[in-house]
């Protein structure tokens, strides 16, 4: 899209009280559970404030989200260094190709010289792509190489290089790639995409004092060993040391060890930014002049996709191995604030030292009020720098802490708020 074209459009729409970003803050007690792992299975920690803390990465608390958006979008992408493959699916599968043609695609199409033979192993880089991205790649592919041979010729390949390029600028972005950005930098196969989503790491506000569970599988046909039955296929042939074999019936096993993993109960501190600017301009970034109608098409569809992911953000416990681990708490507070042109502010001049429980005030009680003091400093006091549109307090515990001038609100709330500042209406 014309970026002059856009720019005015922002502009105005600015002037409206549209595009505003809007910050997350959150704090969550979490139950005991397993936190964000390093490569050792250990927790990851960081020291912080004369104490040790348990951090958790932005993508590691991005994943659950992100996934729950795919759902929601037909046409989402998703990440993986399988793009290869599928193409090479679609151009035996829909073009007919034999399989020598789709190795020699693939080997034109991996992102690395030298990466591996045939690009068999994927691209180098995760790429994110949805189904519309697979089939216009195959079909410039097909298009542009009548057989394997072709696949040598540079002067096709330069061709094939250009279309690939020009229909990567050309596409509609999916809804998911629009708000998170593709995550890479290859340039043939994607372009390039600026996320609208900042997440930070998320960290305890207490120490951490965390143990770790040696967790089994438990054998519950034991009983089988000492069955008549079945005592001939528990023999075994044991040779000894003068050559001579001996049966013996093997022992139960009551259990199987899979392994150990950090646990841990700690109060988090959680941060989040969406820049509804970008996310507008990425939705809209195929086009050279966008009518009324996709500028209203971009900004409802920036409202529905803005209001689904905070929903996750504020929902999905920030901790790892969703799967298994069932503490899912909803956070004791939220502090939301929407504005345009804003400076992001976080709180670690407020949570900087570890904080400790004290008689009848427990950690996250604590954490809850150094959050509403945030709140009410970075609006009156020495760095206020920021004019919000809206402020709002999410609580049930913590209701009454809602610092001054802040709205109490909820969750349906708050997604009426984010459609207000996009569409005007209520979602």
């Amino acid at each position: 899209m014309s970026k002059c074209v856009i720019d005015e459009t922002v502009k105005v729409l600015k002037a409206e009280g549209k595009l505003p970003s809007i910050e997350i803050h959150k704090i969550v007690p979490m139950g005991v559970s397993c936190s964000n792992r390093n490569f050792n299975g250990r927790s990851k920690t960081v020291r912080m404030g004369g104490g040790v803390r348990t951090v958790i990465s932005s993508q590691a608390q991005r994943f659950p989200w992100r996934r729950e958006l795919y759902k929601k979008y037909d046409n989402g992408a998703t990440r993986s260094r399988y793009i290869l493959q599928k193409i090479a699916y679609v151009l035996t599968s829909q073009y007919g190709r034999d399989d020598a043609y789709a190795f020699a695609a693939m080997d034109y199409l991996k992102t690395e010289e030298g990466q591996q033979k045939n690009g068999t192993e994927g691209t180098k880089q995760i790429l994110a792509f949805c189904d519309n991205d697979i089939n216009d790649i195959a079909k410039i592919v097909n298009e542009s190489f009548s057989s394997v041979e072709d696949f040598k010729d540079k002067d096709k390949k330069q061709s094939a290089d250009d279309l690939l390029k020009q229909s990567a600028n050309a596409r509609a972005l999916d809804p998911t790639t629009a708000l998170l950005g593709p995550m890479s930098t290859e340039k043939r196969l994607t372009r390039t995409v600026y996320s609208a989503v900042k997440t930070a790491f998320a960290y305890s506000v207490d120490e951490w004092a965390g143990d770790y569970d040696t967790f089994t599988a438990v054998e519950e046909q034991a009983d089988l060993v000492d069955r008549p039955e079945y005592e001939q296929y528990f023999l075994k042939h044991v040779t000894k040391k003068d050559g001579s074999e001996e049966v013996k019936k093997v022992s139960s096993m009551g259990a199987g060890m899979l392994g150990d993993r950090d646990i841990g109960s700690n109060t988090y501190y959680c941060y989040m930014n969406i820049n509804m600017e970008t996310l507008f301009r990425n939705l809209l970034s195929h086009l050279k002049s966008p009518s009324e109608e996709e500028i209203k098409w971009a900004l409802e569809l920036s409202a529905d996709v803005v209001s689904e992911y905070v929903k996750y953000d504020i929902l999905i416990p920030p901790v790892a191995n969703q799967s298994s681990m069932a503490s899912s708490p909803v956070p004791a507070a939220v502090y939301v604030t929407m504005g345009t042109d804003i400076f992001p502010l976080t709180v670690e001049d407020y949570s900087a030292n570890v904080i400790r429980a004290r008689d009848n005030e427990s950690v996250t009680e604590i954490a809850v009020d150094k959050l509403a003091r945030f709140a009410n400093d970075k609006v009156t006091g020495a760095f206020a720098c920021n004019d919000y549109q809206t402020r709002l307090w999410l609580s049930d515990l913590y209701a009454d802490k809602c610092p001054e001038g802040v709205e109490i609100s909820s969750m349906k709330g708050l997604k009426a708020k984010i459609f207000e500042a996009l569409t005007g209406g209520e979602g």
